[in-house]
């Protein structure tokens, strides 16, 4: 299934998009589980190497799940330290529930933790999206 990633760009802070295509979820696979490869490719970063990495190479997935309609998304401790090369902590956890909205309408709500804590996310940059 064809889903679309929205990253920062290195140039003008703008959001720009790239297309990756993830196996579409079925009856017989829960949707958690295209959630996850699709959050496993976000994380990966752009291929493009003018749009930022949404969060510091290396964080890593340690469990997402969808119960009801919330996606429950936790993360490495590396999502916390951003470099010159990603976007800033507050404008990745935007991101990332941003793609989520974008690609999966059927999730209403997204949950962060960072190694099991929970980060309440605060829409700043909204307006640029």
């Amino acid at each position: 299934e064809r889903h679309v990633l929205y990253f920062q760009s290195l140039d003008d802070s703008k959001l720009y998009t790239e297309v990756r295509y993830i196996s579409e979820y079925t009856e017989n696979q829960e949707l958690s589980v295209s959630v996850k490869q699709f959050l496993e490719e976000l994380l990966l970063g752009p291929v493009s190497h003018r749009f930022m990495d949404v969060y510091e190479p290396g964080t890593k997935l340690l469990s997402c799940y969808v119960e009801n309609d919330t996606l429950y998304v936790n993360l490495s401790m590396d999502a916390l330290f951003p470099s010159s090369t990603t976007s800033d902590f507050d404008m990745a956890s935007e991101l990332l529930v941003y793609n989520v909205e974008k690609n999966f309408r059927e999730i209403k709500q997204v949950e962060l933790f960072v190694e099991g804590n929970n980060i309440v996310v605060e829409f700043k940059h909204r307006k640029a999206f």
